[in-house]
């Protein structure tokens, strides 16, 4: 159809929408009024039909600047609107003009353009020179034309105004007949299907299978599709379908339900307005017709030829047609659940559409002038192991990146990426990452899978109806591909242990796409970056924070992941730390036994020694052996030594009581005074000194240990 079907065009004073009404495509639904030296400009509601009589009538007040736009008995009301404003001169139509309908004029002369003819039947045209009323306008429509006034301008069979020009004809049609509500469009199809294939296919057209409502209609029916009659009628006679059922038990005629004829006919279907096929697959600057509609029969059958691969469909914007020609909305396809009659909506569903010439070994084209952004994410999944004796840790992470490739178009796109799979992504370029441990040494990687998926961000591509596909399609560049990672990685993580058993460690991982440099593309951060989702707390360590940094150098660049642990020491503190203390205390208190129970108090303090010294082997078995002292070692040294100490000071003191003791025992008669006794003897001074220093020397080792382990 042309793209200006002009209604009707008045020319006047060098000025060619003095008045003016004229329609675009059918899918705009829209009228344009022009009108006072193009001063208005209105675009009007106008949901434009085919093949069928329409009532419009447009009642203009240029004094209280309304229009009224009537359709078929729809009363619509709009403001005028003035593009050219600051005029204080009043709205009118300028008259010693030329008037033309069906035809925009362009010039006095006429100067018409094809493009802007109205290719219709027009019925009844009258022009008036008032604004007529509610009521008049109703009576127009409903063709009783109780209007007191004459019109200006009118058309009749003599063309008394009017004169006709060009490839046009006059002919009669009863008033009637023009009045008349219609019932619809009927089409037959002269093709013999069983009854549901028949309800399908007038449903696939956007219609119902007919039904006459009377006698009168039933033999226009009849009329009308007689000619089919050899090709449609059955052996019981009958030529087609109706849209009712009967209900044998109830004996009643129903609508459609249930009950299944056997037969088959030819299928008839009732539209409210000729049906509308859209033609795809043709090129952008064809000037064939995108649009048909079923009016008529040619050869008693409608004829598509050609080499094309091409598609007619009935179905409209926001619809998918299955390869049976059923429609359905397009947010069903591709939804994992098939809705088409023949389960066509769940084929050929990738979401990547690679173009020829695409090539997997290239990188994405650079969007900007900047190298091309490639966002990192890492979600660890588990902590596996934590191998402290062999200094290596073992995690379970899922590592996801996401990058434009503006080459790529996506297809039939939904909200959660993960319902956007890429079947087949190797024939998508996609990066290959490169992990190290904190030594820059390579990690070790299991790989338990790898997918790629498309991330809806964009809005969808204007329909292109060059293409017979009818799929939403996304572009490249403003939507992101994600790949997903999950693998187990085992790396070394370079302990140190100076703390052990308080200390903390950080362990790392870097990321690295070694095909890219600077230049072509680059490794960022994507929200949080990472995130752990196992359980933090392990046999010895808890797992305290986990950060994601950027790193680079001068050729590359790199994401570095550093995991932070802290010992959990209350093993240590039951079962070492407690026990060693408890045993210097036993060690120490030998000091309060008797002096001449020497064996005892020697006996106690070597136990304990050897129990220290137990101890400090089995820890020692337990952790790495390093060339430097641990925080443990130094404790169970320190105590060992303090116990060695109180073994030799109990020596000492028993040498000197051997030493001070007398070789005569003095007898006292019974009744006289005992003698003064004499002051302390030199090893019971160094024994109550001992009691002192020792305490001392072990509140010394506890505040330097507790100074040390507050430091971590």
């Amino acid at each position: 159809m042309p793209q200006n079907n002009t209604i009707l065009s008045y020319f006047a004073d060098g000025q060619d929408n003095e008045f003016c009404i004229f329609t675009n495509t059918l899918d705009t639904n829209t009228l344009q009024f022009f009108c006072c030296e193009d001063r208005v400009r209105n675009y009007l509601y106008y949901p434009a039909k085919l093949y069928t009589w329409q009532h419009i009538c447009i009642s203009v007040d240029l004094i209280q600047k309304r229009i009224f736009l009537v359709v078929n008995g729809d009363f619509r009301e709009y403001p005028l609107r003035e593009t050219k404003t600051g005029h204080n001169k009043p709205l009118f139509i300028r008259g010693g003009g030329r008037l033309v309908i069906g035809q925009e004029l362009d010039s006095p002369e006429g100067g018409f353009n094809i493009e802007q003819i109205l290719p219709s039947e027009i019925a009844d045209v009258v022009l008036y020179d008032v604004v007529l009323s509610r009521e008049e306008i109703s009576s127009f429509m409903t063709c009783r034309k109780n209007i007191p006034y004459d019109p200006i301008i009118y058309a009749d069979l003599n063309m008394t105004v009017l004169e006709v020009v060009g490839e046009t004809s006059l002919s009669m049609i009863p008033e009637e007949r023009l009045c008349a509500e219609s019932p619809g469009y009927k089409q037959l199809f002269p093709e013999r299907v069983t009854f549901w294939e028949n309800i399908d296919w007038c449903r696939m057209l956007k219609g119902t299978v007919v039904l006459p409502d009377s006698e009168e209609t039933n033999k226009e029916i009849y009329d009308k599709f007689y000619r089919f009659r050899e090709v449609c009628v059955d052996r019981w006679r009958t030529f087609y379908y109706f849209g009712t059922l009967r209900n044998l038990t109830s004996d009643q005629w129903l609508t459609l339900e249930d009950n299944i004829p056997i037969n088959a006919m030819c299928s008839a279907c009732n539209f409210t307005t000729s049906p509308r096929l859209r033609l795809r697959g043709l090129c952008r600057e064809s000037l064939i017709d995108r649009s048909f509609f079923l009016h008529d029969y040619f050869n008693d059958r409608p004829v598509f030829d050609g080499e094309l691969e091409l598609q007619l469909t009935s179905c409209g914007d926001g619809e998918y047609t299955c390869n049976s020609g059923a429609c359905i909305k397009k947010d069903r396809r591709c939804d994992l659940v098939t809705d088409c009659p023949d389960l066509s909506d769940e084929l050929d569903c990738d979401v990547v559409n690679v173009p020829e010439g695409y090539s997997s070994a290239l990188p994405p084209p650079k969007i900007s002038s900047g190298p091309l952004s490639l966002f990192f994410s890492i979600r660890i999944i588990s902590i596996r192991e934590f191998n402290l004796v062999a200094f290596t840790l073992v995690v379970d992470a899922v590592v996801t990146v996401k990058w434009h490739d503006s080459r790529l178009i996506f297809r039939n796109l939904r909200d959660d990426y993960h319902a956007n799979k890429v079947k087949d992504f190797s024939q998508l370029w996609t990066p290959e990452i490169f992990i190290r441990d904190g030594s820059r040494s390579s990690a070790d990687e299991t790989l338990r899978s790898k997918d790629v998926y498309v991330m809806l961000q964009g809005e969808a591509l204007p329909d292109d109806d060059a293409l017979t596909g009818e799929d939403d399609t996304y572009s490249g560049m403003n939507n992101t591909l994600v790949m997903e990672t999950e693998q187990t990685l085992k790396f070394t993580c370079q302990f140190e242990l100076q703390m052990y058993p308080v200390d903390r460690q950080d362990c790392f991982l870097l990321f690295t796409i070694p095909d890219l440099n600077n230049e072509f593309g680059v490794l960022q951060k994507d929200s949080a970056g990472v995130m752990f989702e196992g359980s933090r707390r392990l046999l010895e360590y808890e797992l305290v924070k986990e950060v994601l940094t950027e790193v680079a150098d001068d050729r590359t660049s790199f994401m570095q992941v550093r995991l932070s642990f802290k010992n959990l020491y209350g093993y240590y503190v039951g079962n070492t730390f407690v026990p060693s203390l408890l045993l210097i205390v036993i060690a120490y208190l030998t000091l309060y036994f008797d002096y001449s129970d020497f064996q005892d108090r020697v006996m106690v303090s070597l136990t304990s020694l050897l129990v220290l010294a137990t101890f400090f082997t089995q820890t020692s078995a337990s952790i790495p052996r390093t060339s430097y002292l641990k925080l443990i070692d130094a404790w169970y040294v320190a105590l060992i030594c303090e116990n060695f100490l109180v073994i030799v000071s109990l020596v000492v003191v028993e040498n000197l009581r051997l030493q001070g003791k007398p070789v005569a025992t003095k007898v006292i008669p019974v009744g006289e005074k005992l003698p003064k006794r004499p002051s302390l003897s030199l090893h019971e001074k160094m024994n109550f000194s001992l009691k002192i220093i020792f305490p001392i020397i072990l509140f010394i080792i506890l505040t330097a240990f507790f100074s040390f382990w507050s430091k971590v």
